[in-house]
């Protein structure tokens, strides 16, 4: 007796000054049923007695502490490990140390069995009636039965349940099978059918239709929940009852197709999910066809309903947005879609844009902008043709339909190759490049040639070919030669004054000789032409 009251002693003591390893000791050890010490976040059971947990006293219990300070009384007390005690939330120890008029407000875990705050146990471990009036561990209730050794049992039948409990949802939650009996209080039975319920505070189910039941107010009944027996006259309240519901303007309907609705009412959705509409006195999927005939332009067309996509329609209407250009019949719709391409051509009618359908003031400038084109000598537009040769007047010798250039050489057109273009005409780097930046100047081949680094031969090209290869000049030093002389030496003045020894080089094209370059002076002056007769290689004039 004499220990009991020291220990009592330590304990408020330790709770005064918030020493919680002695309280935690002395409350275990006097906890005398099992599974209230197992419950415990620093108790364990072993051998029938009660003992504090070693070594995880003093961490679990700093840091439980730490956390449950941050919690405000409706929070603390739904905590696993907290308890609301002398105005502060603390580490939950054991329900004893609650007022018994305080055990829920102090913890979710706790209740008075009359005397003092206890766990929450199962209904059997309940020693005392008032006790037993509290729920079990698991939320059930308990009944207490004086005649049983175990007096507090767990609730089995409807008719046992709190008569404080006052609607369908608390006897359900009570006892699964039960709801509010005839006078709204206290529990019974659910009814085998939903028409025995007298009152609409018990009509929600039954044991033949679980949550299918409904109040007819109209009738002042209970009636099974199918569409037939709900009395709306608009869809949409009949499928927020029940989605599978529509309307036929008295009551509720089984919702099918659109086809299957007789009236105005019910054509809103079908089964599917389609959306209705009522049209030429039938209800009907609704398309692009069921616009009002009234609707007489693209933009009321495509107001008509946000998933369809409708253009206007010949005789009034809308119809759906056509697959070809042909198929409009408004400008406005013609053009609604660039990426399609379409035209509205001759003022009448929406074709898909071609060369054919330019107009007829249009020159070769116009043509190439208005598509893959090339002009006529009589206006207009022509398609592109596959080939450059079959491009016939120099005007329109551009590209062909692969969008590859044409050049006009000797009275023809002809595809832009660099080794066409040959001496008189071409004869430097810039003139090449003129007709094309892939083309340059290449002596061996007497005109143009690829503008690739080996045949690039002037010095101050020699940078960047047309495939973007970074050329680079010969390193190191070379023979001056008259052969290395610039092309664009066209004297024997030029050529003598590069090396004495060399002389203009003349290129024989036809019946007639183009300057090119340097070469070495002849051995003999009959052997000269005309340019190069001044001196022999030997320096003879």
């Amino acid at each position: 007796m004499e220990l009991k009251q020291n220990c009592a002693f330590f304990i408020l003591l330790i709770l005064i000054v918030n020493s919680h390893e002695i309280t935690t000791k002395c409350v275990c050890g006097h906890v005398k049923i099992q599974a209230e010490c197992q419950n415990s976040a620093f108790c364990y059971w072993q051998n029938d007695v009660c003992f504090s947990k070693p070594g995880v006293l003093q961490k679990e219990g700093e840091e439980t502490k730490e956390k449950c300070q941050v919690f405000a009384e409706e929070d603390c007390r739904v905590q696993k490990y907290c308890g609301f005690y002398q105005g502060n939330c603390q580490i939950f120890v054991n329900c004893k140390i609650f007022s018994k008029d305080n055990c829920q407000q102090s913890s979710y875990r706790c209740v008075s069995d009359g005397k003092e705050c206890v766990e929450k146990l199962e209904c059997n471990d309940y020693q005392t009636e008032q006790g037993c009036q509290n729920q079990n561990q698991n939320g059930g209730y308990c009944i207490w039965i004086q005649k049983m050794e175990k007096k507090c049992q767990d609730i089995n039948s409807c008719e046992q349940l709190p008569i404080y409990l006052t609607s369908h949802t608390m006897c359900k939650e009570g006892l699964d099978g039960c709801t509010v009996d005839n006078k709204g209080h206290g529990c019974m039975k659910l009814k085998e059918l939903c028409s025995q319920y007298e009152y609409d505070f018990q009509c929600f189910e039954s044991n033949q239709n679980l949550n299918y039941c409904f109040w007819d107010y109209k009738n002042e009944k209970c009636v099974e929940k199918i569409c037939e027996n709900l009395p709306f006259t608009q869809d949409y309240e009949c499928q927020s009852y029940i989605n599978e519901c529509t309307s036929n303007g008295n009551h509720c309907i089984l919702r099918k197709l659109c086809s299957d609705a007789k009236n105005i009412f019910g054509c809103v959705t079908d089964i599917n999910g389609n959306k209705c509409v009522f049209h030429q006195n039938q209800c009907k999927i609704k398309t692009c066809d069921t616009a009002l005939d009234s609707f007489t332009n693209y933009q009321q067309c495509q107001n008509y309903d946000n998933l369809l996509d409708c253009v206007t329609s010949k005789n009034g209407g809308c119809k759906q947005r056509p697959q070809s250009c042909e198929g409009y019949v408004d400008q406005i719709d013609c053009y609604s879609i660039v990426q399609e391409d379409c035209i509205w051509y001759n003022n009448n009618k929406c074709v898909k844009r071609e060369c054919q359908y330019a107009p007829d003031y249009y020159g070769q400038k116009d043509c190439r902008q208005y598509g893959n084109c090339i002009g006529k000598l009589t206006g207009g537009c022509q398609d592109s043709p596959d080939n450059c040769n079959q491009i016939l007047e120099e005007q329109f010798c551009e590209f062909n339909y692969n969008k590859e250039k044409c050049i006009w050489l000797d009275g023809e057109c002809t595809l832009l190759e660099c080794i066409k273009l040959k001496l008189p005409t071409y004869k430097d780097h810039q003139i090449c490049q003129k007709v094309s930046p892939l083309c340059t100047f290449n002596l061996q081949v007497l005109g143009c040639a690829d503008n690739i680094c080996e045949n690039i031969t002037e010095i101050e090209y020699c940078s960047v070919d047309s495939k973007g290869t970074i050329c680079a000049i010969n390193q190191g030093c070379i023979d001056k030669k008259c052969k290395t002389a610039p092309i664009s030496y066209d004297s024997n003045e030029k050529c003598e004054q590069w090396l004495p020894y060399c002389t203009v080089n003349l290129q024989r094209l036809q019946n007639s000789y183009i300057t090119v370059g340097c070469v070495d002076k002849q051995n003999k002056c009959e052997v000269a032409l005309k340019e190069q007769c001044y001196s022999t290689i030997s320096g003879v004039h």
